[in-house]
């Protein structure tokens, strides 16, 4: 299975320390790939917490610039902290899971960074024109 997920400028929402975390939501996908089945536990479980910190981070931003679809950004936020917490709670017993478990979050945090948190990043360039 082994698709790294790999970060490039194509991913940037304009915003250093937003672009830094999101660099490390990818590092975590890595090594969830890594960890396999035997650490995918703990891996998941760092993933569900420093989720919630970003997350936590990145609402602060879009509140402090105005952002108004921030409402909208929280609920999808909110949709993934839900899905996480499933995973955990239930935790990840063989490689299907794994897989499953990898392919959804990649997928997610692809879409959401390259829809969404770029939806951040048109709204805050026009505020600067």
């Amino acid at each position: 299975m082994a698709v790294r997920f790999e970060w490039t400028d194509d991913f940037s929402v304009g915003d250093q320390e937003l672009d830094t975390q999101h660099r490390y939501l990818f590092a975590i996908g890595n090594r969830l790939q890594d960890a396999g089945v035997e650490g995918a536990q703990k891996i998941a479980m760092e993933l569900f917490q420093y989720c919630r910190e970003h997350f936590e981070a990145e609402e602060a931003q879009m509140q402090k610039v105005g952002y108004p679809d921030l409402d909208l950004h929280h609920e999808f936020h909110n949709n993934l902290i839900n899905d996480l917490n499933v995973t955990v709670d239930g935790g990840i017993k063989d490689q299907d899971q794994l897989e499953a478990f990898i392919v959804f979050f990649r997928r997610w945090l692809i879409e959401h960074v390259m829809y969404q948190d770029k939806k951040y990043f048109d709204f805050c360039q026009t505020q600067a024109e």
